[in-house]
């Protein structure tokens, strides 16, 4: 496990959910399915193979204020830092392919 901080900014972020649960498909929540058929329309072919099995989960773009590297958080919904924290401190795994 490696730990990271970030700053979490409420609104950065996508949320791909179950096919069960009902709504339209509109920023930031999409479901599972009209995510990964999206996710084809991308430019980067890496990013698009990694977004090809995600499961439910809320996507973001930070920046690790240890080590000055970007990170594309995949983490389940339910377990998003609270709103106002300056810095977050979260464990995980680098995935390291170069997305």
């Amino acid at each position: 496990m490696t730990m990271i901080t970030i700053q979490y900014d409420p609104g950065t972020y996508v949320n791909v959910t179950k096919e069960n649960i009902v709504f339209l498909d509109w920023m930031p929540n999409f479901h599972s399915s009209n995510f990964r058929r999206n996710a084809h329309n991308l430019a980067d072919n890496n990013l698009i193979k990694a977004m090809e099995s995600i499961t439910p989960s809320t996507l973001f773009y930070t920046l690790d204020h240890e080590t000055n590297t970007e990170a594309l958080i995949i983490i389940a919904t339910d377990e998003l830092p609270s709103p106002g924290q300056l810095l977050v401190s979260l464990c995980g795994q680098w995935d390291e392919t170069q997305l």
